[in-house]
């Protein structure tokens, strides 16, 4: 492999390693999200039947879970990128 293409796969899979790791930070940061939109429908919504406020819970996770794949869909798109 030439040093030109050498340094130019490194620097591909320094990108495709800092897109997982954002991934993955992102990740956590969206599942602490869900859990702190639990506690604060629970805390703001006492009057709320547990149905209506579980339904607006699931909505609110997939709309997260769906942020999670685009996410997740970047980064496989920088890791094949890298092959």
């Amino acid at each position: 492999m030439s040093s030109f293409s050498k340094n130019t796969y490194d620097r591909a899979q320094d990108a495709a390693e800092d897109a997982s790791k954002d991934a993955a930070a992102q990740k956590g940061i969206v599942e602490e999200k869900e859990r702190s939109l639990q506690v604060k429908l629970e805390s703001l919504l006492p009057d709320v039947t547990p149905e209506l406020a579980e339904a607006a819970a699931q909505e609110q996770i997939a709309e997260l879970r769906q942020q999670i794949t685009e996410l997740t869909e970047k980064r496989q798109a920088l890791e094949a990128s890298v092959r």
